[in-house]
């Protein structure tokens, strides 16, 4: 392989055989040193208007013989020869509104007898409608500015008379701006002269680039000087479109346009929130502006920066508390919303009863202080009865407790855990049973317990019955076909 950086020579040796029959020889190579590929002038190109807009730049290739490529993850562009080694690189790209469209494009340039070189450059698209003057994001106060409507077929008032319309006589000019806050708004479009022209209003939702969408509002003659005008408009935060436009059809000329946002402090994502029990419960929020003063009614609002805040409140008892946070910025109008932080109670029931070897019912008598139910049992000396507990309540952890007297033993066995939601909240169900054994009467107290502390607290009494023993049969005697009887003694003489 030869490099070069100037004219030369190469000699070349060959020599074949050995000894004294040995061949030698040498060929002298004059080597030509071209300079090596480049592509220069390769620059950035950037591009305005609506829909498809081509953008290109041009640039030179040595040597002019070069044949060029280029690519681009966002479209396809192409090259274009001029003279020389001159060539344009274009690419199409799609304009779109409120924002800067941008690819890398790669030229890529095979001189012959040369290495590849490459180049790339930054296209971009910026939406700019003939229609369309933008007044941006609303700052609170007056954004004011001059315009003309002209004939423009491309530019017109669709909905100048009706919503919904498509009237193409009533040329038109549109503003489209953004509201970040909500606003009380004034709108006024008129001539800038006593007899000049006269103007109508058209408010849009969105940004329209046709004045197509839906109607806010449209005047006539509401303001001075033939001029229209929108007062007392209540406006969410979002995109719309002013449209100027003529009272007759066909007419052009000059306007004003003025519009007087008064801003309102925007609270966002105040939703409430719950905690399991008792505690600190906390509500994030944002606020714009950012340097807004939030007040709650209870608890305390705290500022971590960046327009965000939390509202937080201790609550003492399961229930749930509304709280109104306000908040305040000079120049702004008022924000409020609401906030309701809830505490629920981890175990909201809890039932128990026997599922196998004996019969539970519910004592409908008082209930001795601590006890929120109480069953009473039924079961006989030396067999087995099956307790199923079942707790149903906010918190997943909740955990029985088994605790039997004198006369009366309980095993117990942790269930199941299963969840559903009921009206936006989770439950959750945990089960549990106890094997129950007997020699005399006593109480079994069954707790359901979360971190610790007793939520609940049922009280099943059991009545430990002996078993049924038959003694002492004597059978009757009889002559002839027919019923015979005997006799026998049962204990407990209550036995059926």
């Amino acid at each position: 392989m030869l490099e070069c950086s100037a004219d030369g020579s190469v000699t070349v040796t060959a020599k074949v055989g050995s000894g004294a029959g040995a061949v030698t020889h040498v060929s002298d190579v004059r080597v030509v040193c071209e300079d090596q590929g480049a592509i220069a002038d390769l620059e950035d190109a950037v591009g305005a208007g609506t829909g498809a807009v081509t953008v290109s730049t041009v640039f030179t290739v040595t040597p002019a013989a070069a044949r060029c490529t280029a690519s681009s993850a966002a479209g396809e562009p192409k090259v274009t020869e001029g003279i020389a080694g001159v060539r344009t690189v274009s690419m199409g790209l799609t304009a779109v509104p409120g924002r800067v469209v941008g690819a890398t494009v790669s030229v890529d340039c095979t001189p012959p007898g040369h290495a590849p070189v490459t180049a790339t450059a930054a296209f971009t698209v910026s939406y700019v409608d003939s229609c369309d003057d933008p007044l941006g994001t609303l700052a609170d106060g007056v954004t004011a500015r001059s315009g003309t409507i002209a004939q423009n077929p491309a530019c017109v008032s669709p909905q100048r008379r009706t919503n919904g319309g498509n009237s193409k006589q009533y040329p038109a000019r549109r503003h489209t701006f953004t509201l970040a806050n909500p606003a009380t708004v004034r709108i006024d479009v008129g001539p800038p002269t006593r007899r000049g022209l006269d103007t109508v209003v058209v408010l849009l939702e969105g940004h329209s680039q046709d004045g197509t969408g839906t109607v806010v509002g449209r005047d006539n003659n509401s303001g001075p000087r033939n001029g229209a005008r929108l007062a007392g408009l209540r406006l969410a935060p979002g995109d719309y479109t002013i449209e100027a436009t003529t009272a007759n059809k066909r007419r052009t000329g000059d306007y004003d346009l003025r519009v007087d946002a008064q801003l309102d402090v925007l609270i966002s994502n105040l939703d409430g929130r719950s905690i399991v029990g008792t505690g600190t419960a906390s509500d994030h929020f944002t606020v714009l502006p950012a340097d807004a003063t939030c007040t709650p009614t209870a608890g305390a609002v705290t500022d971590p920066g960046g327009g965000r805040r939390i509202l937080s409140a201790n609550l003492t008892a399961p229930g749930a508390t509304a709280i109104t946070v306000t908040c305040l910025r000079v120049g702004y109008g008022t924000a409020t919303a609401a906030s309701v932080l809830t505490a629920l109670t981890p175990v909201s029931d809890v039932t128990v009863e026997a599922t196998a070897g004996g019969t539970c019912g519910f004592f409908t008598g008082p209930l001795e202080p601590g006890i929120d139910r109480r069953i009473v049992c039924t079961m006989t000396r030396d067999a087995k009865m099956t307790l199923t507990a079942e707790a149903i309540g906010a918190s997943s952890q909740v955990i029985f407790g088994w605790a039997a007297a004198t006369g009366v033993r309980v095993v117990p066995a942790l269930g199941g855990l299963e969840a559903s939601v009921v009206r936006d909240e989770v439950v959750f169900t945990r089960t549990g049973t106890g094997a129950v054994s007997c020699t005399t009467g006593g109480d079994i107290t069954v707790t359901a317990s979360n971190w610790g502390t007793v939520h609940h607290t049922t009280k099943v009494s059991v009545t430990c019955e002996p078993p049924v023993e038959i003694a002492d049969y004597t059978p009757g005697t009889r002559n002839g076909a027919g019923a015979m009887t005997g006799t026998f003694s049962v204990a407990p003489a209550t036995a059926k």
